[in-house]
């Protein structure tokens, strides 16, 4: 906070570290759709 740094958490129920290494899984597919949409924000 004192580098007034934006940072987001995100969660997904159900989920486990390393849990987007099953890319058949419906909730990784999520995983991964919804971090490539942060990232283009983030740098666009």
């Amino acid at each position: 906070m004192q580098a007034d740094v934006q940072v987001e958490l995100h969660q997904w129920p159900g989920t486990f570290h390393g849990s987007q290494a099953l890319l058949s899984a419906d909730v990784s597919q999520r995983q991964f759709a919804e971090i490539g949409d942060v990232l283009r924000r983030a740098l666009a």
